[in-house]
């Protein structure tokens, strides 16, 4: 159960759909909120409507500004709450940022997204990974609160070395069911090369509203970057993702 709940705040945004989909979720699950802003005054206007719209659904929280730059700021404060809520596209703030150097789940939420309630039909995209372990994990109140969940396991050739154990769909769909009201196995093809296809357009197919999955990260010389396939489903999902590391 989440109980801690950070979302962070930008200037010019009064009410933007994550930080809606961050209240909604506070109050479902009654979980504090935290609010994270980093700057000056431009950042007033966010505060104020934030702290309205809290205040009116009841939810426990509060605003902590931190200096320094906003990916650095988030990467910090997340550290100590159960899930982290942000934009698919803030400025100053990239998926790798926010998933690989926070620690936590984080859940990204695409601009103009209205979230009512739970998330009814859940995606998890399963590759036996470390990262897709702990999404999965981070995400049982969301497959356990929803109506549906669909798993999508990686062939042989997609999967991580050591995940390719045998009935690995099976006993993972086994293990959900002790967790979900129904659990489907999608027949779906998942390899290294298409593997962000696959899992955007079952997503679609099934009419999920989240879609569960690692978040692979690799070294580069400009510093920790999410991997490809990774890269393309943020790129192309039109619904909220809760990605770990």
């Amino acid at each position: 159960m989440y109980r801690d709940l950070l979302v962070q705040l930008h200037p010019g945004e009064t009410w933007p759909a994550h930080v809606a989909c961050a209240v909604s979720l506070a109050a479902r699950y009654r979980a504090f909120l935290d609010a994270l802003v980093t700057g000056g005054k431009e950042n007033d206007e966010a505060v104020a409507h934030f702290e309205t719209e809290r205040l009116r659904r009841g939810v426990r929280g509060r605003v902590e500004r931190l200096s320094g730059a906003p990916g650095a700021a988030l990467a910090l404060g997340a550290r100590f709450h159960d899930l982290v809520v942000v934009s698919q596209t803030n400025a100053g703030l990239t998926p790798s940022q926010a998933a690989v150097f926070s620690g936590r789940p984080t859940l990204f939420v695409q601009p103009g997204h209205e979230h009512h309630g739970d998330f009814e039909r859940v995606m998890v995209a399963w590759n036996g990974s470390l990262s897709a372990t702990r999404a999965l994990h981070a995400a049982l109140p969301f497959i356990e609160a929803s109506q549906t969940t669909f798993l999508l396991v990686g062939s042989s050739a997609g999967m991580t070395a050591g995940a390719a154990v045998p009935d690995a769909a099976v006993r993972l769909k086994t293990y959900l069911e002790r967790h979900a009201k129904n659990v489907s196995i999608v027949d779906a093809a998942v390899e290294n090369d298409g593997a962000a296809k696959a899992i955007v357009q079952a997503a679609s197919a099934h009419s999920c509203e989240l879609i569960v999955m690692g978040a692979h990260a690799t070294a580069s010389t400009e510093g920790m970057k999410l991997g490809g396939a990774t890269t393309e489903v943020f790129r192309q999902s039109m619904v909220p993702i809760l990605a770990a590391h």
